[in-house]
């Protein structure tokens, strides 16, 4: 926003709402979907297989087929000297999600042996294409007017009403609609005119669809707000994670609808306009903070202290022991947002270098930490030499998640663990979470990180390098089972949590290290509150250890 004129008589603001990226997204987030929707409409329709007894030995078919759910129709097929039906069942080899694909099939045989494959799906459900019951009875239901002296028979499928067809299309119009509006409903350019000599603000929005222009006496106005507040973010130790935000509206005393201003996160980009507005229009200015302890400068500190005790049992329950770990069968029912292409092209590459998969496991202990959500497994495998394994895990995203990473607005965290043991009781961690893990380095595990761009074959390059350099003088621990897998996990926990319990879990170190720029104020609050209550749990137990 700024302000394009100032008199003594006129003020005028305007914002340009137009942005290549809004443009962008837009066609993505509707393209796709409305390309894909043709594309599925192509095969959805009406077949009508009609046949007809020429003379005793001889039935002669026709096939109308519509598409575009029957609004096209396609030339009719005539298929003459029809000897038989028969169902026919393939198995073709599966994707990720599949082990195997099987097809079911409706075939017309002719006198001459030859075959005609009918009645074709092009989605796959569940590992299956084709409704193996609905073919078989049209199987038997034709081979039975064959045999018989009926004179005609018709078999139609409609594929435009199936629970598939239907959510599909139903989602790719939502998503066409979503864009739609807003591409099109998005202002292109947002102008205010105050005139004194009128004493009228007039409020112009223009789109691409029209352009809107609003009129408001100045005694309609009642002020101008100026509000201060904060976005954060949900996740994983995301109390103290927010950044404050600065807004603008004008809010009127006859019931009208406030107008939107500006929001930034610079107090200078919304502060000065605010202030420009209030004085030319003769109005008040008013000023809200909506923001929490951990980010006011007028904290509360029963907020600090809730966040504070959430950030300290979250840590005490990750490192106050080992981790219960059970073994689960890896499938989009269980894990319905999981990206499981991931971990069968890490498991194929691993396979390549000569890794074997030990097994798929949950990691239940974080599980329940994280009440339930963002639930996940890690994929085991070992190296052929038996001195490292790999951990592969990948954490759940719904649609609107995957969309948003896509344009690099959310981090995709795609994890590649490779672990290993030496005999003297450390450990050598190499993984691609450079910049999402922002733990503190553990005494006795030596961690690389590398960006979550670098490919395997560079991280396996990494680890096996250093590896090789620290067995010149202490031998690795090598892993032949499953269980010596868990063990070895287990172990690598204990020395995790031996660290962090000789700090008591959770410091103000680690609060300012998984914190963004401007939250210093409320880093250190938030760390003054941890240590105090950890201050006070020493002394109650300290108390408690008191004889009577």
């Amino acid at each position: 926003m700024k302000i394009v004129k100032h008199t003594n008589n006129q003020l005028i603001l305007r914002e340009s709402g137009f942005s290549p990226f809004l443009l962008l997204w837009g066609l993505m987030f509707g393209g796709i979907p409305l390309v894909m929707l043709f594309a599925f409409a192509s095969t959805l329709g009406i077949e009508s297989l009609k046949c007809q007894r020429i003379a005793v030995d001889r039935v002669d078919c026709t096939l109308e087929k519509s598409i575009y759910f029957n609004f096209k129709q396609l030339p009719t097929q005539p298929f003459p000297l029809v000897d038989r039906a028969e169902y026919q069942y393939t198995e073709k080899p599966g994707d990720d999600d599949c082990n195997a694909v099987h097809q079911h099939e409706f075939h017309l045989v002719f006198t001459d042996e030859s075959r005609q494959r009918l009645f074709t799906d092009s989605l796959q459900t569940n590992c299956t294409i084709g409704n193996r019951g609905w073919i078989q009875k049209q199987v038997t239901k034709l081979n039975q007017f064959i045999e018989s002296e009926t004179g005609s028979i018709e078999i139609v499928r409609d594929s435009r009403l199936t629970p598939a067809s239907i959510g599909i299309s139903l989602m790719s119009v939502i998503f066409v609609a979503i864009a739609f509006r807003i591409v099109f409903g998005s202002p292109l350019r947002v102008s205010w005119y105050f005139d004194k000599s009128k004493r009228e603000l007039v409020y112009w929005k223009t789109t691409l669809l029209q352009i809107q222009g609003l009129s408001y006496p100045f005694s309609s106005i009642d002020s101008v707000t100026y509000r201060i507040g904060e976005d954060s973010d949900d996740g994983e130790d995301s109390d103290d994670d927010y950044r404050a935000f600065y807004e603008a509206e004008i809010v009127f005393n006859s019931g009208e609808k406030n107008i939107y201003l500006k929001k930034s996160y610079s107090e200078s980009d919304i502060l000065p306009i605010a202030k420009k507005v209030a004085e030319f229009v003769g109005i008040k200015l008013t000023k809200i903070d909506d923001r929490s302890s951990a980010s006011s400068p007028q904290t509360n500190s029963s907020d600090t202290r809730d966040r504070a005790k959430k950030s300290l049992d979250y840590h005490k329950e990750i490192y106050s022991k080992r981790h219960e770990c059970t073994q689960v069968i890896a499938n989009s029912q269980n894990f319905p947002n999981v990206d499981l292409r991931f971990y069968n092209r890490v498991q194929n590459q691993l396979e390549q270098q000569g890794f074997s998969k030990l097994a798929d496991i949950e990691d239940v202990t974080i599980t329940k930490a994280n009440r339930g959500q963002n639930r996940t497994f890690i994929r085991m495998m070992l190296s052929r030499d038996r001195r490292t394994t790999v951990g592969i895990y990948a954490m759940p995203t719904s649609g609107l998640i995957k969309v948003l990473q896509i344009f690099g607005l959310i981090p995709n965290v795609k994890a590649i663990d490779l672990e290993s043991e030496l005999e003297d009781g450390t450990f050598l961690v190499t993984s691609n979470l450079k910049g999402l893990d922002t733990s503190a380095e553990v005494p006795g595990i030596k961690r690389q990180q590398y960006s979550p761009k670098t490919t395997l074959d560079d991280l396996l390059a990494a680890h096996t390098k250093t590896l090789d350099r620290l067995t010149r003088q202490k031998r690795a621990v090598y892993l032949y089972t499953y269980e010596d897998a868990i063990e070895f996990q287990h172990r690598l926990q204990d020395r995790k949590n031996s660290h962090k319990q000789g700090l008591g879990y959770l410091t103000p170190e680690d609060v300012r290290r998984s914190s963004k720029p401007g939250q210093e104020a409320a880093v250190e609050e938030l760390g003054a509150a941890i240590e105090e209550l950890k201050k006070e749990e020493t002394q109650t137990e300290d108390f408690g250890d008191r004889p009577d």
